[in-house]
């Protein structure tokens, strides 16, 4: 959970205002064509979050499988991100602590055995 935890809170904006933002700049990324270049840095992200994830998973789970969890995982956190801009909440140091909790949560089944 450590890891876990230390990438969310690099990864997230860290105050309301901030979500805001990259709330809008999402919208509006959306609307932009893809170019080659954004689909690179897209895969690019992409292969980070699976070296990631594989890291810490079970070896039995198929590369569909992480991939699958890999895109879960990120539409966890977009869509506490988006409610939390919608309900407009302050800047809050627990914010990142909660999306660790929910993927913490959705990825404890996937995760590998830590025998002691």
């Amino acid at each position: 959970k450590p890891a876990l935890m230390a990438m969310i809170a690099l990864a997230l904006p860290k105050s309301s205002n901030e979500r805001k933002l990259a709330r809008l700049l999402e919208i509006e990324e959306e609307r932009l064509p893809r170019t080659p270049e954004v689909l690179d840095a897209e895969q690019q992200i992409s292969a980070l979050n699976l070296v990631f994830l594989r890291r810490y998973v079970r070896a039995d789970l198929s590369d569909a499988e992480l991939a699958i969890a890999s895109f879960d995982v990120v539409s966890i956190i977009r869509g506490m991100m988006d409610a939390s801009v919608a309900r407009d909440d302050p800047e809050s140091d627990q914010f990142a602590e909660r999306i660790a909790r929910a993927v913490a949560g959705y990825l404890q089944p996937l995760m590998r055995s830590v025998r002691h």
